[in-house]
């Protein structure tokens, strides 16, 4: 299969690099006063709404929707073009990840890794060797944004204490935390959970909806504090574990038909391949929490701008008919 890129993307990138300007220049306006790290003190002013408005979100998403479209294109058409245009957009993506969340780092990089996979044909052993790579990449990223993460909150401890703190919150504290919170026999919130993005519509709309915070309640455990619960947990606090293991059944028939969609025939279908790897960061994060119900408001921004990107031709072009439907 073939891709080419029409030169109106380049409006696209014109656009993103001017948006990258004003947020360069807002974050050091905020780091240069700050006695913070770099990371640290964007993050604080981004939780003070102090840096940005809530649709600067919305420009993340579609800038790192056109970093992804443009390395699948790259990947089917290896041209010195589409490599060009893919690097180009590399800059606005990288700047993007100095405002985000860790969380927002591992999804580009499973997205980037499984892109790979799925477009082109690696050996077993090739696919290992990138997989060992990419574990021990994510390892020291993990190790040394937490180090500054924690790095002020507690100076007292040292860096060996704080990495094993660290491990404990994220690698055993999840099942220890939905545990004790099943034990508790909690009050069921009847659907806020599952369908806060209904309610969170709701809301903005009539300014009556009672709509649950994505971040939940902090607990302790062994002096360790810790507010992952496993995906479970989050559908789980609508009506119980049984309407958990439920959901989780659906969405398995949702990513069975979404790799059947790709698989179709043989043919190589662009806009279902890129959705479906950006998909693959809620599988990997079921052991610490839930990245699907939670943030649905992200997915749907994702998903509508693979299509309207993708579908419409208004990013790509096929160099053919045949091609073309299979965008």
């Amino acid at each position: 299969m073939s891709i080419g890129i029409l030169c109106l993307k380049n409006l696209f990138f014109f656009a993103v690099y001017i948006f990258s300007f004003v947020a360069f220049t807002k974050c050091y306006s905020v780091i240069s006063i700050s006695e913070f790290s770099a990371w640290q003190a964007v993050r604080q002013g981004m939780s003070e709404d102090e840096l940005f408005p809530a649709w600067i979100g919305i420009i993340f998403n579609f800038v790192r929707i056109i970093f992804f479209i443009s390395f699948a294109i790259y990947l089917c058409t290896p041209t010195i073009k589409n490599r060009f245009e893919f690097l180009l957009i590399l800059p606005p993506v990288l700047l993007t990840c100095l405002f985000s969340a860790r969380g927002d780092w591992f999804m580009i990089i499973l997205t980037l890794l499984y892109l790979m996979f799925f477009i082109r044909s690696f050996s077993n052993k090739r696919i290992v060797t990138i997989g060992l790579v990419s574990f021990i990449v994510f390892l020291l990223i993990f190790i040394f944004s937490s180090l500054d993460k924690f790095r002020y909150a507690y100076a007292e401890m040292t860096e060996l204490e704080k990495l094993e703190m660290l491990f404990s919150s994220y690698f055993i504290n999840p099942v220890i935390n939905f545990f004790y919170w099943f034990a508790e026999s909690p009050e069921y919130a009847d659907g806020k959970y599952t369908f806060r993005f209904f309610w969170a519509i709701k809301s903005a709309l009539f300014g009556n909806a009672d709509v649950v915070p994505t971040v939940l309640p902090f607990r302790t455990y062994n002096g360790v504090q810790s507010n992952v619960y496993t995906s479970l947990n989050w559908c789980a606090r609508d009506f119980g574990l049984w309407w958990a293991l439920v959901v989780q059944f659906f969405l398995g028939l949702f990513y069975g038909l979404l790799y059947k969609r790709f698989m179709k025939n043989d043919t190589f279908h662009l806009a279902t391949i890129v959705i479906l790897c950006l998909l693959i960061d809620p599988i990997v994060n079921q052991f610490f929490d839930d990245k699907f119900f939670s943030i649905m408001s992200h997915w749907v921004q994702r998903v509508i701008f693979v299509l309207v990107l993708i579908k419409t031709c208004v990013l790509i072009e096929s160099t053919n008919q045949k091609n073309a439907s299979n965008l």
